[in-house]
């Protein structure tokens, strides 16, 4: 797969060429592994110059090792490490090095991240590198510059989610410890050609009749700008300057881009080693002078009879359902809703539950598709569409319509009859729809673009009494937001603000996407799935509040228990808040009277 495409979303925020060449050691084995060697395969370590390289210690990957991930399988049991991590990184990314090596102290790697075994047995690694630890324990995460004690390890029903994160925490510290961190975001290029222009008027001429430019061979126009010279304010104007730009994602734009590197020095923050990171989503976990200290709970084998709603199965709602999947469920109902009809390349540089066969297909149908492999127990209904303020007014007034309606009339998949009437009509069932499947759910998750969409996710959680577990993320930044029926809503949190901005962190389709990097999806979903699971085993007491800030690699979380947080808590006028009232274009308001 060519670079622009795969890694095209990414670009602006990493120095693709050193993370191409970073040569990194992964020694032991443990939970956190598959998650490690499928970040590290999206963020395309190692395929230029440098490589992964595995020990040759004897490990073999076992039964445990299958459990509660996707990259692993019954094929692997029982064979080398190196054997499996060969065979299944490649399966991520082809261009990938992947190297075995005997003597631990014959090379210098870039990073050396070394995973304690099940049994807290520390695997080798070299004598005089510095090293990144990472491991999960009964009910958190660690990673750091030391290892430490916990008590014996059980994998349990969170082990996934806090792999993913202690996976994802890991990857994003060997960016930034190798410099691979840009300290500013490129969040736009763009190349043009300037022509310089000169007759007698030159500038009138070309407001009269303006000059036009095409691209040879494809006769394309191009966008064109005049202007007139520095230092001619008015009168007879014998110059003018055309500034004409080239097609983004045209090869001559690209190639102008690849040619130009930018270097900035970086500050000591965005560079400094982690020294220790633990997290849990449990309230009354800590890591106390090298011990990792936990409550004993008792924490049930598994998810059973519940139903969850999954709004975005993008980027975070991607890894949310595949951390689901992977986790021991039993008569879980999945409803997942989207409206992006194809998934594009540049896609899988972060979206775990795609791969290469889905380009070209709609999200909901290939998730259903994946889910189901997954896990044969999941029943899953998926939806081409988007979650509005209608369908949390059907579901308040008792206005439904059956899936299997649905499912009869319209089919899996968008109508080939592009006619308005037809879309509308099928935009009123949709809605009638999914307030009939937000009946008896559980959780409503929203893994939405922008805060309008997360809004309406906190209403409709609100008709139907669930708890709102959201999420959001973009560059190096990401928050989630844990609120169980009663303790308030999204405008209760966040102010009125989330009513009306519709700003769309955009991943394809319509729009130019945004940047993003699998890092701060994975561990922001990683995140929104430990405290949904939490949340809905009633393991603990959760925490209701995380903020993710990848380019210092920190988590925090909000201290204050629902019931006396000032800022996260529910307000007087709540549910009334709910409630929209926008302006028409014709000057009148039209409002949304919910409850």
């Amino acid at each position: 797969m060519e670079l622009p495409q795969r890694y095209n979303r990414q670009l602006g925020l990493v120095y693709q060429e050193k993370i191409e060449d970073l040569d990194v050691l992964i020694t032991g084995v443990n939970s956190v592994l598959p998650y490690l060697l499928t970040e590290l395969a999206f963020l395309g370590v190692g395929t230029s110059q440098g490589g992964i390289y595995v020990p040759d210690d004897g490990s073999v990957i076992t039964s445990q090792n299958l459990n509660g991930q996707l990259l692993f399988d019954r094929t692997d049991l029982n064979t080398s490490v190196f054997e499996a991590v060969e065979r299944t990184i490649f399966q991520i990314n082809d261009d990938i090095n992947v190297f075995k090596i005997d003597n631990l102290d014959s090379l210098y790697f870039d990073s050396v991240v070394a995973l304690p075994y099940q049994d807290g047995e520390k695997p080798p690694f070299p004598k005089r590198q510095k090293i990144i630890w990472g491991q999960v324990s009964n009910l958190g995460m660690y990673m750091g510059g030391t290892k430490v004690e916990a008590s014996k390890f059980t994998s349990n029903i969170l082990t996934p989610s806090l792999s993913a994160l202690c996976a994802g925490l890991i990857s994003q510290e060997i960016l930034r410890v190798n410099d691979c961190i840009r300290p500013s975001d490129i969040t736009k290029t763009w190349v043009t050609v300037n022509y310089l222009f000169r007759r007698p008027d030159a500038y009138a001429s070309f407001k009269k009749a303006p000059a036009k430019f095409r691209k040879f061979i494809t006769n394309e126009d191009l966008a064109a700008h005049l202007e007139k010279p520095e230092g001619e304010t008015s009168g007879s104007l014998d110059a003018a300057i055309y500034r004409v730009e080239l097609p983004r994602g045209s090869r001559l734009h690209e190639y102008v881009i690849d040619s130009i590197d930018v270097l900035e020095k970086a500050p000591l923050e965005i560079r400094r080693p982690i020294d220790e990171l633990y997290l849990s989503p449990i309230d009354g976990c800590c890591l106390h002078n090298g011990v990792i200290e936990e409550p004993d709970l008792s924490l049930p084998m598994k998810v059973a009879n519940k139903k969850l709603m999954v709004f975005g199965v993008g980027g975070l709602g991607s890894w949310l359902s595949c951390l689901l999947a992977v986790t021991n469920l039993e008569n879980v109902d999945l409803v997942v809703v989207d409206e992006d009809r194809i998934i594009e390349e540049h896609n899988l540089n972060r979206q775990i539950l795609f791969e290469p066969e889905h380009i070209g297909s709609p999200k909901t149908i290939a998730a259903r598709k994946r889910l189901e492999s997954l896990n044969s127990s999941l029943k899953v209904r998926g939806y081409i569409g988007s979650l509005s303020l209608d369908t949390v007014k059907c579901h308040v007034a008792g206005e439904t319509v059956s899936p299997k309606e649905f499912n009869d009339k319209w089919g899996e998949n968008l109508p080939e009859d592009t006619d308005p009437f037809v879309q509308m009509n099928r935009k009123s069932d949709l809605d009638r729809t999914l307030a009939y499947e937000a009946g008896k759910t559980d959780a409503v998750i929203a893994c939405l673009d922008s805060l309008f969409g997360r809004y309406v996710a906190s209403a409709l959680a609100h008709s139907c009494e669930a708890t709102l577990v959201n999420a959001g993320s973009q560059h190096f930044e990401g928050n989630t937001d844990l609120i169980p029926y009663g303790s308030g809503c999204m405008v209760c949190w966040h102010g009125e603000r989330v009513k009306y901005d519709t700003e769309r962190v955009r991943c394809g389709e319509l729009e130019a996407p945004t940047l993003s990097i699998v890092t701060t999806t994975s561990i922001t979903a990683s995140l929104q799935t430990a405290l949904l699971i939490s949340n809905l085993l009633s393991i603990g007491t959760q925490k209701h509040y995380t903020h993710y800030r990848g380019k210092i690699n920190s988590l925090s979380t909000c201290q204050l228990g629902q019931s006396t947080c000032p800022m996260h808590s529910k307000k007087e006028d709540c549910p009334g808040h709910l409630n929209w009232k926008g302006e028409l274009p014709n000057g009148g308001t039209f409002e949304y009277k919910l409850f």
